[in-house]
């Protein structure tokens, strides 16, 4: 049985990839890297995310042994990309620094810690 955890993480990722699924059809610019890209390339990389998040569901029902490996070196990935944008942001936001700084230091924390639960419970990706 699956533990609750994973449960939580599965409901979170179910409702944040049906966004993303509605994102990617309406979506006609975005930020990535601290660049604004637009058309065909915004596409394919909202389609890059999309695809890591169903994979990641997928892996997580069928109980793949690469599922954990996916999530955590995906979450990295996730945490380095927002470190980009952030900075861009953060140096922008005149007094709200320090707000935008802690609350992505909490982000940042929270992520790490939602990563080593996944790492602790991979004995159930053993398929």
């Amino acid at each position: 049985e699956m533990p609750t955890g994973l449960k939580l993480i599965l409901g979170f990722y179910l409702f944040t990839t049906i966004f993303s699924f509605w994102d990617f059809f309406q979506q006609t610019s975005m930020v990535f890297l601290g660049q604004r890209y637009s058309g065909f390339v915004a596409n394919w990389i909202s389609f890059t995310f999309l695809l890591f998040d169903i994979l990641w569901i997928i892996a997580l029902i069928k109980r793949l042994k690469w599922g954990w490996k996916l999530f955590i070196v995906w979450s990295l990935f996730i945490i380095v990309i927002g470190f980009v944008s952030s900075v861009e942001t953060i140096m922008s936001a005149g007094r709200m620094k320090p707000y935008l700084t802690g609350l992505y230091v909490l982000l940042v924390c929270f992520w790490v810690t939602v990563c080593s639960y996944v790492y602790q419970k991979r004995h159930y990706f053993s398929r």
